[in-house]
């Protein structure tokens, strides 16, 4: 029996034997062609509070982080070594003049912060008709043709890494299904951009992962990338 990770992987070899077939309607108005920072409203820098740290530090502070979180899960005990080695780097970075506890506490913060950041959208975007560039991940196919994906920024993104924030990612719904050359060649895709937050759902080969986006469009032309 076909898994949903094998059936990921055969369609991912259909597109990729597949040219490109999506058909082009006149459009009433020209788009406003924008970039993927036109997706980001502007906000004042979240100051980092390790940046004040060496590398060095850095990196250990990251280990006791890691470790503590292995801890709180249950993955680990406090008898583990990976445990007293935290406590050991604790020690040492607290003889420097370190506080760890509070650079911890910051840091998680710093991190709510910027996950909050990534999920602002540009309300004046929503209605707008935009031409925008980007990579496309299937979410929904007929045969071999596509009516539904993720507009993603760089090659790559969401399959094998954490995704872009929702900010940098738009769920894009077809006119018309379109056959695409390959999944890691750019497109251009023009639509009516609707700047709304959303969830889907992205299976990939390892599993599947539920996704955040801030945009959605409703595509009307898709065209291999070009400058």
């Amino acid at each position: 029996m076909k898994t949903q990770a094998h059936k990921f992987v055969a369609f991912c070899l259909l597109l990729a034997a597949a040219p490109l077939c999506a058909a082009v309607p006149a459009l009433a108005e020209t788009p406003r062609e924008i970039t993927w920072d036109d997706l980001v409203p502007w906000s004042a820098p979240i100051p980092d509070p390790f940046d004040k740290l060496d590398i060095d530090d850095k990196i250990e502070l990251g280990l006791i982080a890691d470790i503590r979180q292995q801890i709180k899960l249950g993955y680990i005990d406090k008898t583990d070594a990976n445990a007293e080695y935290a406590d050991e780097l604790t020690a040492k970075l607290t003889a420097k003049g370190l506080d760890i506890d509070a650079l911890l506490t910051e840091d998680k913060a710093f991190r709510k912060a910027v996950a909050a950041q990534g999920r602002e959208i540009v309300a004046s975007l929503d209605g707008k008709l935009v031409r925008m560039p980007g990579y496309a991940l299937p979410l929904e196919f007929t045969g071999k043709a596509v009516n539904k994906f993720l507009l993603v920024p760089y090659v790559g993104a969401c399959i094998h890494s954490p995704p872009p924030p929702p900010n940098q990612l738009v769920v894009v719904h077809l006119d018309t299904p379109y056959k695409v050359e390959d999944i890691y060649a750019p497109v251009w895709i023009t639509g009516e951009l609707s700047a709304k937050p959303a969830t889907e759902e992205l299976s990939l080969v390892d599993g599947s992962a539920e996704i955040e986006t801030g945009y959605t469009m409703k595509g009307m032309r898709i065209a291999p990338y070009e400058q």
